[in-house]
């Protein structure tokens, strides 16, 4: 990858931490990683003028006992944070925490807040930095069950031989029901601590999928797929997830769909990072001749709210900015990325497993104006740009293994912005993008959802004019089917025949 670091071209520090006096900082490691990792970090911070070096902590976890839970987990670390005087029994400090994660240690301090504080004005941590976090998931997690993971992984203690974090690992998983459940309770809430006047948060996660090692390149290859650091999904270590709710009813004959859509009201600060991948991002955030570096410490010496959201803002152009050189230099492997969650559901609330879905685009002279949904059999898709969009839309699809009424996908941006952009220029009559869902054992369910229309202001389809398509955001989508499958073995008569 051909970005070169911007502006720290010399080694000096520039960041200047003697004004933290009042602070203690908490450093969390991720799965299968230790406080051994980030000794450097300390350093750094010594180094740059952090007052008191024993107001370093660091916070030692077993990722790899298969009985553990990330709740678990938060109690435990809850415990040792009142044992250690860091907080009281009521859970306050003196001091402002400030909090360092990577990976799956984002997961932790996410469940401990959710937990044990109901609002941010009681809660002492004021500022999170999340080295490439694992907030929606990673590809590793459910390769890292496998047999093959827990003889290369595991534990090689005779006690615990093999195990590999068994229940921590089902959480990391892609489109996970911990994930979706957590994301509910902190992010999708009037009252998330994620707020530029609550919890200052930063997310910094690398951009580049390479690391040194034969078994990490060949894992990257078959295992991973596109859109990670190596590790976890860059679209889904955001913590600005959009959900969609889509709710079938029936009318008589016909079915209607009430929908609602709704953003996480978070504002959080958020870079991407050329050449940098899962594991060296905790090398470059202490190398002052690093972006990384720099970004570091403005997200821990942001003074207030204004100068956070100038942080925020300065992010957002540094990502413009990154992707736009990485494609004027023709590098076509590092793109934009949105992940999508799907959980469908029946009217009563009870999990769907044997779901399909499909994405085609409709001339929109072949099916009915100003209406969201439709039988599928209705129209005929415009069947070369239809297998265009829906392998490129489904090419990158995980099912959940705990619970499969879950399911994820990973859509690059640019290629199916172009896809949508190439549609509309064949037809200028305009086209419809669709969703068809099916259900094996209810065909009646059948149906195709309008995502956009060409020229319509919103009407007749589902998001109402909003868009479909966000780089680096995991949206959710949840389906509600008023399934009538085994009514019919329900009779009432007035015999026993």
């Amino acid at each position: 990858m051909s970005l070169e670091n911007e502006n720290n071209t010399n080694q000096k520090s520039n960041h200047h931490y003697a004004s933290l006096e009042n602070t203690k900082i908490l450093i969390i490691h991720g799965w299968d990683d230790s406080p051994q990792s980030f000794l450097g970090i300390k350093q750094r911070f010594m180094e740059d003028g952090f007052p008191d070096r024993d107001k370093i902590y660091f916070v030692k976890y077993d990722s790899k006992e298969d009985l553990l839970t990330v709740p678990m987990l938060a109690d435990g670390l809850n415990d040792r944070l009142k044992e250690k005087g860091i907080i009281d029994e009521q859970g306050a400090s003196n001091e402002d925490i400030y909090v360092i994660v990577h990976s799956t240690g984002a997961l932790l301090i996410r469940e401990w807040l959710n937990s044990y504080y109901d609002n941010a004005e009681t809660c002492p941590v004021k500022k999170i930095v999340m080295l490439a976090p694992a907030n929606f998931g990673s590809p590793w997690a459910h390769k890292g069950r496998s047999l093959l993971s827990r003889i290369v992984k595991g534990q090689n203690n005779p006690k615990n031989f093999g195990e590999v974090g068994e229940l921590i690992l089902q959480a990391l998983e892609l489109a996970s029901p911990y994930q979706w459940k957590l994301s509910h309770q902190d992010l999708l809430c009037k009252n998330t601590f994620f707020q530029s006047n609550k919890i200052q948060t930063t997310i910094l996660v690398g951009l580049e999928d390479n690391i040194d090692g034969f078994f990490n390149k060949l894992a990257n290859k078959v295992a991973l797929g596109e859109g990670t650091d190596n590790t976890v999904v860059i679209a889904g270590t955001a913590l600005n997830p959009i959900k969609i709710c889509l709710e079938y009813i029936q009318k008589g004959t016909d079915i209607e769909v009430i929908d609602h859509i709704e953003e996480a009201p978070t504002q959080t600060a958020f870079a991407v990072l050329p050449n940098t991948n899962h594991l060296n991002i905790r090398d470059r955030i202490i190398n002052p001749a690093d972006k990384a570096y720099e970004f570091f410490g403005k997200a821990l010496t942001r003074s207030n709210e204004a100068d956070f959201q100038v942080f925020r803002t300065e992010l957002d152009r540094h990502n413009e900015a990154s992707y736009a050189k990485l494609e004027r230099d023709g590098d076509q492997k590092y793109k934009p990325y949105q992940l999508f969650i799907i959980h469908f559901v029946d009217s009563d609330g009870e999990a769907i497993n044997d779901f399909y879905i499909d994405f085609s685009f409709f001339k929109l002279d072949d099916i009915p104006k100003e209406v969201k949904i439709f039988p599928a059999n209705q129209a005929v898709e415009i069947p070369d740009l239809s297998q265009e969009i829906n392998r490129e839309l489904t090419r990158e699809f995980h099912e959940n293994r705990i619970d499969p009424s879950y399911r994820s996908f990973l859509v690059d941006i640019n290629e199916a912005n172009g896809l949508i952009a190439q549609a509309e220029q064949q037809y200028p009559q305009g086209v419809a993008l669709t969703m068809q869902t099916r259900i094996e054992s209810d065909l009646s369910q059948e149906k195709s959802i309008v995502l956009h229309r060409s020229n319509s202001g919103g009407k007749g389809e589902i998001l109402s004019g909003k868009k479909f398509i966000h780089a680096n955001t995991t949206t959710l989508i949840e389906i509600k089917v008023d399934r009538k499958i085994g009514r019919e073995y329900v009779d009432i008569s007035t015999n026993v025949n």
